[in-house]
């Protein structure tokens, strides 16, 4: 067998005690982590918690034709009956359509939207708290490019800069949309 690399980034925010994980599955991320403590030793991680489902956020957003501010619904949502599976999934549709409440009416419920955040970030939330897609809007990275950077490594730290700091106001923005708590974790604990 044949070894396969794979590179996967993520970041500790020190200010706020996260560790920020890009990875494509909640494996993935799991296997970063794992790494992680074998290199420095240990890491104690707790997953974030809500007090509410993204799924049951997600179906009233829809329902309702619009997302709370500062999150607007996107044109992409996957509907799933609970019970017996039915799956529905469209792209490029208004959201708020009559079409897509009838699915509500009948049952069923939302697993993903794309959602955008500000002017900022879209991104795809799914039922399990994954955010897939998210992809930085054109204003941001024109922040990026205003900064002039004289070498590779001083336009990466900029970058950094400017994405970590837009993370943090998303991920405090998106907890609280979901009624979630991040902070206040025991010194050397991280979410």
């Amino acid at each position: 067998a044949f070894v396969r690399d794979r590179l996967d980034f993520a970041y500790i925010d020190a200010k706020e005690q996260w560790l920020i994980v890009n990875a494509a599955s909640a494996k993935r991320a799991e296997s970063l982590i794992h790494a992680l403590r074998l290199a420095i030793g240990s890491l104690k991680c707790t997953p974030f918690e809500c007090d509410r489902s993204a799924e049951s956020l997600l179906t009233e957003w829809v329902r309702q034709g619009y997302a709370d501010a500062p999150f607007v619904l996107g044109e992409e949502c996957e509907l799933k009956a609970p019970k017996d599976g039915r799956t529905i999934r469209a792209k490029k549709e208004d959201l708020s359509s009559d079409e897509i409440r009838a699915h509500l009416a009948a049952g069923l419920n939302v697993q993903k939207s794309s959602l955008l955040w500000g002017e900022d970030l879209t991104f795809v939330l799914g039922a399990d708290l994954a955010i897939n897609r998210l992809k930085f809007q054109d204003v941001l990275r024109e922040r990026a490019g205003d900064r002039k950077p004289e070498s590779v490594a001083e336009e990466f730290d900029t970058t950094f800069f400017i994405m970590s700091e837009t993370l943090r106001r998303f991920v405090k923005d998106l907890a609280g949309a979901l009624g979630g708590e991040v902070g206040n974790l025991p010194e050397g604990e991280f979410i």
